[in-house]
């Protein structure tokens, strides 16, 4: 849940600033209030309940994911670009295909990382809830 601080007072201040000619238009309103988002805690009173069961699918579906994004940078690996003909025109094509070739393997490079250390951090989050919710249940 967000708290918007100060909205509808500075809301209204900003709006009158437009009309007044200082040129403060709706869309750098908008801007300002969202920059302004507070991100806050809601508390129900109810205890947090996780499916870890639910946790760990979706763990195994992000590790598929990430061995698939392995299999295509190393089937990557070995692709390559030659020029169709000696021209001036298919040396630049195959010199900039090269060029984009390489920048999605780094982009996948990258996702992977991404997706192993989001394996990782889940995992983490999965075990310390888990210890968690075993002492609670000890205590109970």
């Amino acid at each position: 849940m967000l708290k918007l601080s100060g909205r509808t007072r500075l809301s209204a201040m900003i709006a009158r600033m437009g009309e007044s000619g200082d040129g403060v238009s709706p869309g750098e309103l908008r801007e300002w209030e969202e920059a302004q988002a507070v991100p806050t805690a809601v508390l129900t009173g109810a205890a947090l309940r996780i499916d870890v069961e639910r946790a760990r699918e979706a763990v195994r579906g992000l590790e598929e994911l990430a061995e698939a994004a392995a299999l295509l940078i190393r089937d990557m690996q070995s692709l390559r670009i030659t020029p169709s003909g000696s021209d001036v025109v298919s040396r630049n094509v195959a010199l900039q295909s090269t060029r984009m070739l390489g920048a999605a393997r780094d982009y996948l490079r990258s996702w992977l990382e991404d997706l192993r250390a989001a394996v990782r951090a889940l995992g983490a989050q999965i075990t310390s809830y888990e210890q968690v919710d075993g002492r609670s249940a000890a205590r109970a």
